[in-house]
């Protein structure tokens, strides 16, 4: 990620961050959390938490639970 990068940059209505869950790239999503990107921000296709559980994603799921993500948040929609 370059210096200066938006952390909360939106690409095709999803977050950094939400694209990273979604990929299951792990570190980029722990390098987001260092950065202060917001683990509660909805994209469009829903919020991170959502999806690590959608794919089974453990590792991406207990990332999340210790940065304050509430395993029993709702979507607006």
């Amino acid at each position: 990620m370059d210096k200066g990068t938006e952390i909360e940059e939106l690409e095709k209505g999803a977050s950094r961050l939400f694209l990273a869950v979604r990929s299951g790239h792990v570190e980029a999503t722990e390098l987001l959390i260092k950065r202060r990107a917001d683990v509660h921000k909805e994209a469009v296709l829903g919020l991170p938490m959502a999806v690590a559980v959608l794919k089974n994603a453990a590792d991406m799921v207990r990332l999340l639970l210790a940065h304050g993500v509430d395993a029993n948040a709702r979507t607006r929609g």
